[in-house]
Parts: C-alpha cells; sequence; structure tokens
C-alpha cells in the first residue's frame, strides 16, 4: 500500500490519494495531485508549480525524511484545468542522458517544439501577461576541463610564453589538468528558474533580474496580500 511522504524542504506531503498537500499553521492545502500508475503531476495551478516544484519532487522521490528514495517518477507535467499539448505528431521522444536526465539538449529542445507547455511547467519558464516566456539579453560561463595528458595536443605548459594556463589575476599553473573558463553573450533568451540548453537562470541575466516580470508571481503575490 502506498504510504504518505512528506518534503523536509517545506511541509509538502503525498497522501496515499495521490494529493500533494501543504501544510501551514495546521491547515491543508492541496497544491497538486501525483498520479501513481502514470506519473503524471498535475499542480492545481501554474503559481503553484512554480513556487513548489522542488518540494512536490522531492515529496514524491523520496521516503523516510528524504532518507531514502522512493523509487516513483514524474513523467509528465499538467496544470488542472490547462489543456494539454498535443503530441500525436511529434517525433519520438529523445533518450535521457543517465547524469542530466530531463536536461539533456535533445530532450530539451523536443519539449519546447513539440510539447510548450509542458516546457514551461517542467524548467519553470517565467511566463509574461500574454502567458508568453519572458526573454532577455544573457551572459552565460562554460567551463571546461582540459587533460593535457590525454593526448599532449594542447601543450598547457606552453600557454603565456611557457607560463601555463592562467587560473587567476598574475596566477598561472603547469599541471596536465586545467579548467578553462569562457563567457558568451545572448540576446532575447528564455528566462526560467532551470537552465539548460534553450532557458537561463535569472543569475545570468545582464542587468540582472526582477522575478515581478513573471504575471504568476504578481497573482500570488496579490492573493497572499488579500489574504
Amino acid at each position: 500500500m502506498p504510504k504518505e511522504t512528506a518534503s523536509t524542504a517545506e511541509p509538502i506531503v503525498l497522501r496515499k490519494s495521490g494529493d500533494l498537500v501543504l501544510e501551514v499553521d495546521g491547515r491543508e492545502e492541496v497544491i497538486a495531485h501525483y498520479d501513481r500508475k502514470t506519473s503524471d503531476l498535475e499542480y492545481a495551478t501554474l503559481a503553484m508549480s512554480k513556487a513548489h516544484q522542488r518540494g512536490c519532487a522531492f515529496a514524491i522521490g523520496t521516503i523516510n525524511k528524504g532518507k531514502t528514495v522512493s523509487g516513483l517518477q514524474i513523467k509528465t507535467f499538467g496544470v488542472k484545468g490547462v489543456p494539454r499539448d498535443d503530441v500525436s505528431k511529434a517525433p519520438k521522444m529523445p533518450k535521457k542522458d543517465p547524469l542530466l536526465g530531463d536536461q539533456t539538449d535533445a530532450l530539451v529542445k523536443w519539449y519546447f517544439a513539440w510539447c510548450p507547455k509542458e516546457a514551461y511547467i517542467r524548467y519553470g519558464v517565467y511566463l509574461n501577461a500574454d502567458g508568453e516566456p519572458v526573454r532577455r539579453n544573457v551572459r552565460r560561463k562554460w567551463v571546461e576541463f582540459i587533460d593535457d595528458r590525454a593526448d599532449g595536443l594542447y601543450g598547457l605548459e606552453d600557454l603565456n610564453d611557457g607560463k601555463g594556463q592562467q587560473i587567476g589575476k598574475g596566477k598561472f599553473e603547469k599541471a596536465a589538468v586545467a579548467e578553462r573558463k569562457s563567457y558568451e553573450s545572448l540576446d532575447n533568451q528564455i528566462i526560467a528558474r532551470r537552465a539548460t540548453c534553450m532557458t537561463f537562470h535569472p543569475n545570468e541575466v545582464v542587468g540582472g533580474f526582477d522575478s515581478s516580470d513573471d504575471s504568476d508571481e504578481q497573482v500570488a503575490v496579490e492573493e497572499e496580500q488579500e489574504a
């Protein structure tokens, strides 16, 4: 029989019925429903999907106060009352990389091309008043690990007039393995709570990012103020 599990990140409990409830000051509010047969997670509202995604994933994916993996997975996402994407003509879903999961580049692109509504929920995309992704100019840092032991092609010790790989201002390293950082500036990119090949975290926005640009967060704030 299914067990009730709770999140230690926030007071979210997965009931045997599949309801995920938020416990605050002795009151319970259903924020989502999880179907154990289909592994579908449906949020009560879009705002709740953004506010409680991590807590719901924790409550579903673990038991024993987060000490044990439950074996339950979330395969699809939705919001109550919002029509789902039509994937009848979509090509076969790409496989997940074992380490990257749903952040696998090919899979991310598939979701945005064929399941945009789910992609917005899955990756926590910030949406404007028209329901379209918020876009900003961004700057992403790339980190490349160079292993000169593999084939000796990089010649790290020969870099910078024999000083080696620069690792900071006035600091150089001649070790065979080094870390090389680079930056890429891009215009008009999608901002989301999860960074992928197609989405950028608010921390990557040039000039900073104000979450109030997200229409659902504005609604959530107004609801709190009214309560």
